[in-house]
């Protein structure tokens, strides 16, 4: 079983950050299990820092599976796409070309629904990402996060984080990105969904506010506040 790609945001389970990702560093992007973990590189690839006017954050989320609205003041990635990601197109947002193929048959088999993925730029200059997959039982989140945990637990043994109450999973790296960013990650599994929260901060990575990040998005799903 292939291991998401960091965020992609990096490699992982989310090609997010394919381009901020693209620039983590090359500790980050060895591969966990038979496939390489995509998450902070898959929202690396998404997140290039924006171009787009911070006016222009008015564009808010529309709430895509209960994502969390991009804050006020913050400024939108120019590639969040305000829709729902199909399985074929979460698949090739989240891995590496070479699984595609195999990773359609996983998602399937855990019965994947939909995804979404969106990422912002703050004003203090920190950005962060959330992706948020939803599958037809628990069971489905449950297998997603186990992989990513798993790649997690191989690439990053030395900064594992772990928060025994929700059960969530993270890992930070204080190697820079392309951009000059330190990353943090964290993940959980919650209901029939799976969620993964990264933050970008410059020169030290913030574990705390992926975290935090992560909880907002767990307690929006889990008590709908």
């Amino acid at each position: 079983m292939a291991g998401f790609a960091r965020f992609r945001v990096r490699p992982l389970v989310y090609l997010i950050a394919a381009g901020v990702l693209a620039g983590c560093s090359t500790a980050n992007s060895s591969s966990a299990t038979s496939r390489p973990v995509t998450t902070s590189s898959s929202f690396a690839a998404t997140a290039a820092r924006a171009t787009v006017n911070p006016s222009a954050t008015a564009s808010q989320s529309q709430g895509l599976l209960e994502v969390l609205p991009v804050p006020a003041g913050a400024t939108p990635w120019p590639q969040n796409t305000n829709a729902l990601l199909s399985r074929t197109a979460f698949v090739e947002l989240a891995y590496s070309k070479k699984d595609w193929s195999a990773e359609e048959g996983e998602e399937a088999h855990r019965g994947f629904v939909a995804a979404v993925q969106q990422g912002w730029d703050n004003a203090d200059g920190s950005r962060q990402a959330i992706r948020l997959v939803r599958f037809t039982s628990p069971a489905g989140a449950v297998s997603a996060f186990d992989e990513v945990r798993s790649g997690w637990e191989t690439q990053y043994p030395d900064s594992l984080l772990t928060d025994s109450a929700i059960g969530a999973v993270g890992w930070s790296s204080p190697t820079l990105d392309a951009s000059g960013d330190a990353i943090a990650e964290w993940g959980v599994a919650v209901g029939d969904s799976m969620i993964l929260a990264i933050e970008y901060t410059a020169a030290t990575p913030d574990p705390a506010a992926a975290k935090a990040l992560l909880l907002r998005q767990y307690d929006r799903l889990k008590n709908g506040s």
